[in-house]
């Protein structure tokens, strides 16, 4: 259960602290579950992406809102004024509150935020990248299985679909909300699955949301778990199973 960001564009130095500040707030006062406890304060990780790859990575296994580091981490990336900006805010489910366990993951040009649970990830199949996993989280494992799966380029959406419909025919999930990069582009995946019992009986589709946002002027877009309150920047919300595409400079 998380709190997912990806910024891609060209917003200004004030605006990337903006954007980065109204995130770290839903480490706080995010969205969550009924019955389920405050906050997203078990983890933490900023990533830059450029020249098509992970560039500057910032991750912590404390809250965001409380983490010094946190606001080192939005100093410098706000300066460096990067192209594509994306962020995780974890709430534990499966796996402790450790460092290998935080997100974004990242491996050579790819990184990826999840949100949502799939069970018996350890059931998921890796060919190759077995010896890769370093904690615990079903998202993880995911990861993997998608990086193996996903060719960069002109496929890459459809083989990002084809791979969640697999693990969708195979594992019960609750849901599988992705920011998935390439370095070229990113992905923003919106997954509910209403078959499961937890998300229908705790109304967990509205917890398991994705948001895209346009800045005015066309500048810069926002997907995020929740709709940020910024200036000149329109939100909607994506449908279930849809999938949007940005391209990274």
């Amino acid at each position: 259960m998380c709190r997912l960001l990806f910024v891609s564009g060209s917003p200004t130095e004030s605006e990337i602290r903006e954007i980065l500040t109204g995130f770290r707030r839903l480490a706080e006062y995010g969205n969550i579950p009924a019955g389920s406890a405050k906050g997203h304060k078990d983890g933490w990780g900023l990533v830059t992406i450029a020249n098509g790859r992970p560039e500057k990575e910032f991750h912590s296994a404390k809250d965001a809102f409380a983490d010094p580091f946190y606001a080192d981490a939005v100093d410098a990336i706000a300066v460096a004024e990067p192209r594509a900006i994306m962020g995780h805010l974890r709430k534990a489910f499966v796996g402790a509150g450790t460092l290998e366990n935080t997100q974004p993951y990242l491996s050579e040009a790819y990184a990826m935020c999840h949100n949502g649970t799939v069970f018996k990830a350890d059931d998921i199949p890796l060919e190759h990248s077995e010896n890769l996993i370093r904690g615990e989280s079903d998202s993880e494992r995911l990861f993997y299985f998608l990086v193996e799966r996903v060719r960069d380029g002109e496929t890459c959406r459809d083989d990002l679909e084809s791979a969640i419909g697999d693990i969708a025919a195979h594992h019960d999930y609750t849901a599988m909300n992705l920011l998935f990069s390439d370095g070229r582009q990113l992905l923003a995946h919106r997954n509910v699955n209403m078959d499961n019992a937890d998300v229908r009986e705790c109304d967990l589709e509205s917890y398991y949301s994705l948001f895209l946002g346009t800045e005015r002027s066309g500048r810069f877009s926002i997907i995020c778990s929740e709709a940020l309150p910024l200036d000149g920047v329109t939100w909607r919300l994506l449908e279930n199973r849809e999938t949007v595409t940005i391209p990274l400079a």
